[in-house]
């Protein structure tokens, strides 16, 4: 039995979705990438699994927008089972406009025509289902700035921009916290690893961040779009002794451990395969 692991680049595939298909092959499936070759993170993944630009699986599992609908529509005509993965709204939804509206019907299709669709925070969710974008038998809980304005920052002392890192824990145990001062997210790779790894967090008052962060307990929450609240919590944050912020710290890494551990959500993957292969047809 195959799975295909659909993501639009090589890089996201590598960092975020490599333990899972690790955790599928430990399940006894044989998994392969569909992605497109970049020359270095398509590499990697080949030394450890096969990776395509097309493929014949027998299910595959969705990553991102258009993976989501395309991928969906494609597996639908070949008569292969799907499962979607909604990891987090973006500004395409944040900003209404034509493409928002556009997006919204073509996820209405597409997720008709999947078995199942993934979740990874209770907002974005009631957001699907409010919109009558999926149905609720199958949906499962589980904006960036421009190159020109983090150039002028840096310039100006403003920012340290340390560039791109495959070794990010290096990064992080050199902190005493990480913030996330983003408008929404999916479930914040970012925040989990700090935690894992028992740093205090600061973050926005958001769908996702607000799924895992509990303030005062093991981060604090500022108000979203507000400069002057998220200094003010990072004036808080300095403020704290250091034993205060390691009891958050070790609280944060409590709660993924209990809750977010990967092979919590490598196991309700492999869970909703074996019972889509076993018990459900493409009709």
């Amino acid at each position: 039995m195959k799975i295909a692991i659909v993501v639009n680049s090589a890089w996201a595939a590598y960092n975020f979705r490599s333990n899972l298909a690790t955790g599928f092959e430990y399940a006894g499936y044989e998994v392969i990438f569909v992605i497109p070759y970049d020359g270095n993170y398509s590499k990697k993944l080949q030394e450890k699994f096969q990776c395509y630009d097309l493929a014949d699986p027998d299910i595959v599992c969705h990553f991102t927008i258009k993976p989501n609908i395309y991928g969906s529509i494609a597996a639908r005509t070949l008569g292969m089972p799907s499962i979607n993965n909604i990891t987090g709204l973006g500004t395409l939804f944040i900003r209404k406009s034509l493409a928002t509206y556009v997006a919204k019907l073509l996820y209405r299709l597409a997720l008709s025509f999947s078995n199942l669709v993934f979740f990874q925070n209770i907002q974005d969710q009631k957001y699907f289902l409010d919109n009558k974008l999926v149905r609720k038998s199958k949906s499962r809980l589980r904006t960036a700035i421009q190159r020109s304005e983090l150039e002028s920052w840096i310039k100006d002392d403003l920012v340290k921009y340390l560039g791109v890192s495959d070794k990010v824990e290096r990064v992080i145990a050199q902190c005493d916290c990480v913030v996330l001062p983003s408008y929404r997210e999916g479930m914040p790779r970012s925040v989990l690893e700090a935690f894992a790894m028992e740093k205090p967090v600061i973050v926005s008052d958001v769908p996702g961040c607000v799924d895992i962060v509990d303030h005062q307990v093991n981060g604090l929450i500022c108000k979203v779009k507000s400069s002057t609240d998220l200094a003010e919590k990072m004036v808080n944050m300095f403020s704290m002794s250091e034993k205060m912020r390691q009891e958050m710290g070790l609280n944060g890494r409590s709660k993924v451990e209990g809750f977010f551990d990967e092979k919590i959500v490598i196991d309700a993957y492999i869970k909703s395969i074996n019972y889509i292969v076993n018990n459900e047809k493409i009709v």
